[in-house]
This record gives C-alpha cells, structure tokens and sequence, in this order.
C-alpha cells in the first residue's frame, strides 16, 4: 500500500514537474515576443525622432534660405551635339523686380538670369552636355548693391533621362575542348527607352579576341518595329587557342543612331581544355554607348567595356 502511494506521488510529481517546463517555456515565449515589441517600438521611437530632427533642420534651411523655391527642367534635345537645353529657375522670397538682378554659378562660370515677371522668378536657359556631370554651383542676388549667395551644390546629369539604358545577359553552359570554345544558352537584350530614343533597331553578336574582332554577325528581327528586348539562341563553337582571350559582346544600334555594346562572355583559354573566368565584373556592366562615328561617349563605372574590346 506504501508503495502503490509512493508510485501516485512520483506519478504526480512528474506531472506536476511537465507542466512547470510547459509554464517556462511559455513564459520565456512571452518575454521573447515582449523584447522583440520593445525593440521594435525602440527603433520606431528612433526613427521618429531622426525624422523629427530631418524635418527640424529641413526647415530651419529653408527658413534661412533667400530662396522659396528652385529647379531645373529640360528642353529639347540636341542628339547630333550630345547636348541638350537646361532650364534653371529660382523664386527668391523677397525682392525688387526692377533693381533685383540674379547670377546663375554653373561649373564655375556666371550665367545672368532672366527676370519671369509672370512668376515672379528668375531663369537661365543654357545647353550642357549629355555625358558628363554639370554642377550648379549658387545664385547670387543683388539689390542695390547688397548681395545674397545662395549655395546650390547639385549635380546634373542628363545622360540618365535622354539615353537608354542597355543591358545584355546570356544563360547556359560553355566549355572548351581541342582549341574550341562552345557555348549554348539564351541572350536577352533589353533596352529601358528613355527621351526620344525608344527602339532598337539593330543587334549585331560581335566575336572579340586578341585584340581583333573577328566576326559579326547581324541578329534578325521578328517584325517588331519598336521592340526594346531581343532574345536569340547561341549554340556555336569559336576558335580558341591556348594562351588566347575570347570576348563575345552584343551591339545594339538604336533609333539615332547611337550603339550600345554589352559583354555577354569572356574567358581566357589556360590550358587545353581550361578557362580562366577571374575577370567577371563585366556581367554587372551596363552598355557602353558610342556615337553613330564609333567615339565612345559613356561607359559603366563598374568595368571598363570599352578597353576590353578595343
């Protein structure tokens, strides 16, 4: 009978013992769930006070700003001189339309602005180049011959909203065997039309290697004449000897004109049936963009394209 109450005991016990790991492990749940909302509404908090202070000192600055309002707009294009018409406008808070003269800074030189009575604001039109950075320095106000400089600092580059942006990607295998490079896979051009450039009109695949270019060869249309993606097969075998570098790029040529060249497969043979694929920074690369002459006029940051195949 002393036994058969020691087993109930134990019995109980255990149970009681379960339902305490059970407790526990509820326990820690919740204060895992409670750390986890503390430190969510702490980054809240966080992020509430940093846009606090943002707002703050957005204010402040157009507070001490001599400036309600400035921008810049672009007119027309000029595609053949790669330069295109820039429209600069500041609306000072206060002045006097007939005394009040403003001076546009602009890569370090002056340009005198004109009075828009219409809207109370001064402009400047002026034609910067396409492909390179232009820097709006600061506008001067004077009155009377007291002077108000307001500091400006923003960059311009146009190139983003008038040209496309090109880009080329192949997927697949490739190999190489007896001095021949094999490849197979499919290639997918795609422009992001941008301005007045809105179509591919041609895609040539390129062979590349030592130096030479070596083949072209035109890729057909479908009969989509404002197409901005190709896609084609490439099951083909190239000429590689040991010691040699292949390069394969697509060519886009666009509706001006203009061509786009994109790396879609590099490697350098190191032995019979080796590849050296060290140098892959080229398959993050956007186009680089060319005039219709052939002069290089922008190239991707990330990879040098132009001195790869050149």
């Amino acid at each position: 009978m002393k036994q058969k109450a020691l087993s109930i005991i134990s019995v109980i016990s255990l149970i009681g013992l379960v339902l305490c790991i059970l407790e526990i492990i509820s326990l820690k749940g919740e204060i895992d769930n409670l750390n986890t909302n503390i430190r969510n509404q702490y980054n809240n908090l966080n992020k509430e006070v940093n846009s606090i202070y943002s707002n703050v000192d957005e204010k402040l600055k157009k507070q001490a700003s001599f400036l309600s309002d400035s921008y810049f707009e672009y007119g027309d294009a000029d595609i053949k001189n790669n330069t295109v018409e820039m429209r600069y406008y500041v609306f000072p808070k206060e002045y006097n339309p007939d005394k009040t003269t403003a001076t546009l800074f602009c890569n370090g030189k002056e340009y005198t602005m004109q009075n828009n009575y219409d809207y109370t604001a001064f402009f400047v039109s002026l034609d910067i180049p396409v492909f390179s950075e232009t820097l709006i320095n600061k506008v001067v106000l004077e009155t009377g011959g007291v002077k108000q400089i307001e500091s400006i600092e923003e960059a311009v580059t146009p190139r983003w909203d008038i040209f496309p942006s090109v880009y080329a990607t192949k997927s697949g295998q490739s190999s190489n065997r007896k001095n021949t490079f094999t490849t197979s896979g499919d290639c997918t051009v795609t422009m992001e039309s941008k301005g007045e450039i809105t179509r591919i009109e041609k895609v040539y695949l390129v062979e590349y290697r030592d130096g030479k270019e070596i083949s072209r060869e035109e890729i057909p249309k479908d009969g989509d004449d404002n197409r901005t993606t190709f896609r084609f097969e490439l099951n083909k075998g190239f000429e590689l000897p040991t010691g040699s570098t292949l390069t394969l790029y697509t060519e886009v040529v666009d509706s001006e004109g203009y061509i786009y060249r994109n790396i879609i497969e590099k490697a350098r043979a190191t032995g019979s049936t080796s590849l050296d694929y060290s140098d892959l920074l080229w398959h993050a690369a956007e186009a680089s963009i060319y005039s219709p002459e052939g002069e290089l006029l922008w190239e991707d940051e990330i990879m040098n394209v132009a001195e790869i195949i050149e």
